[in-house]
């Protein structure tokens, strides 16, 4: 496996335990929310290929997290998070559907696409986007996952380094 697919498998492990929700009958014991990660190759032709084990610069890789309701009871208010190695830059992603950006790994979300205020030099203040190399982490925000159910989300990102 390589660096990046590891370090990025360990920030999502991190994460479940972060995830907020709720279960309307989830178990005591054990959590209602399963969460895995597949790192996939994106070919020059769009399609993703298990598993990308190696990556070099230039290479497209899609992290695919799925989040699984294991519970009898619908899941909700769920943030399902997922970082931007620092190796790679953003390209795409699964949805943009309730979905919130950040450049400071994860402690400041704003709706996507990310803008900033600049001022130019005549004086006049201007929005701007902000470059998907900024990009450290996305959140969507899941309202509700019913019992039994799986939502999945990924990004595609090239490496870099």
């Amino acid at each position: 496996m390589c660096a990046t697919c590891r370090n990025l498998l360990y920030a999502i492990a991190l994460m479940v335990f972060s995830t907020t929700g709720s279960a309307d009958q989830a178990s005591e014991t054990s959590s209602p929310l399963n969460v895995e990660m597949t790192t996939w190759r994106v070919t020059q032709h769009g399609v993703a290929t298990l598993p990308a084990a190696t990556a070099l610069p230039g290479d497209v890789l899609r992290y695919q997290v799925s989040y699984a309701n294991i519970s009898d009871g619908t899941l909700r208010n769920i943030q399902a998070t997922v970082p931007v190695p620092e190796s790679t830059i953003l390209n795409a992603v699964s949805s943009e559907r309730r979905l919130f950006a950040s450049t400071d790994q994860k402690k400041y979300f704003s709706r996507w696409p990310l803008t900033r205020k600049i001022k130019r030099p005549d004086g006049v203040e201007v929005e701007e986007p902000i470059p998907l190399s900024e990009v450290r982490s996305l959140r969507w925000d899941v309202p509700t996952i019913l019992a039994n159910s799986t939502v999945i989300f990924y990004i595609d990102v090239t490496v870099v380094k």
